[in-house]
């Protein structure tokens, strides 16, 4: 059976942040974003995983093909390219035009950084993208326990520097994270890009107005999650606090931040991970 904590190794979460907290870069909007989504996911879809298997029966054998998911191979993809080098990236070329397709500069900025303005809140694309991921293979709840686990080990991790700890339970990462494994509820329908674009719209208005009922992919149950997340790790219930130009964002008031919940976990618990995390290195 696999182990959450197997899978959160091999799947880091906290290796995708080091030193990657929201520092005010630039974000692309939820349209440009769905925009050079569409284009790319023609491209990614050439990628998708064919396997042949062969059955054998007494007298013959009878050979038959899988095809991977959409939403499968989309996740695959994108989580692949956008943690490695160009060289070894699946998608290089987008729409017919020359070039290594930069994920970064398309997707985000070309400093490092991938955010999408999600109603004012810098969604942070490589935590959401590899939280939906998560949520298909181990389910929401458990994908949720992983996620916490990660932002509080980066908390206290000796071996990662000040920036990644500073970031650790940081707003965009808690977040993206959060609605990352909500969407990855969402089945196969066809259209992989509809789908997203009507989820970040959800999200837009509960960011800009702090209010959202009866919305097709974000539930008014997850509405009260999510406040009631925000409420125990940063102190409001408030979304439109979370605008990127808000104070919430200052590095000295996340430093803050981390360090009271770290230390609000328990000696036990502490240890516990401490030990699970030791014996998998």
């Amino acid at each position: 059976m696999l182990s959450p904590y197997q899978y959160a190794r091999n799947m880091p979460i906290k290796f995708l942040d080091i030193g990657g907290l929201y520092a005010g870069e630039k974000t692309r909007s939820v349209k440009s974003f769905i925009g050079v989504f569409r284009a790319w996911q023609v491209a990614a879809l050439h990628h998708r995983k064919v396997t042949v298997h062969t059955q054998y029966n007494t007298n013959d054998s009878r050979r038959f093909t899988t095809r991977e998911s959409d939403n499968a191979a989309l996740l695959r993809v994108f989580n692949h390219d956008i943690t490695s080098k160009t060289q070894d990236q699946f998608v290089t070329n987008v729409g017919g035009v020359n070039g290594t397709f930069s994920y970064y500069r398309n997707f985000g900025n070309d400093k490092g950084g991938a955010f999408v303005d999600v109603g004012g809140f810098p969604l942070d694309v490589k935590h959401f993208f590899k939280n939906v991921e998560l949520g298909n293979t181990v389910g929401e709840f458990v994908g949720n326990k992983i996620s916490v686990d990660e932002e509080y080990w980066q908390g206290i991790d000796p071996d990662a520097n000040d920036a990644a700890r500073t970031s650790s339970f940081s707003p965009e990462d808690l977040l993206s994270n959060s609605l990352g494994l909500i969407f990855s509820r969402y089945d196969d329908n066809g259209d992989f890009a509809g789908d997203l674009e009507g989820f970040l719209g959800e999200a837009s208005t509960l960011f800009s107005t702090n209010e959202l009922s009866g919305g097709k992919y974000i539930t008014d149950s997850d509405v009260g999650r999510l406040r009631s997340m925000i409420q125990r790790y940063h102190g409001t219930d408030d979304f439109r606090d979370f605008n990127k130009n808000g104070d919430i964002f200052n590095s000295e008031n996340m430093r803050n931040n981390r360090n009271q919940r770290t230390s609000e976990i328990s000696d036990f618990y502490r240890g516990y991970l401490e030990n699970v995390h030791s014996n998998l290195k």
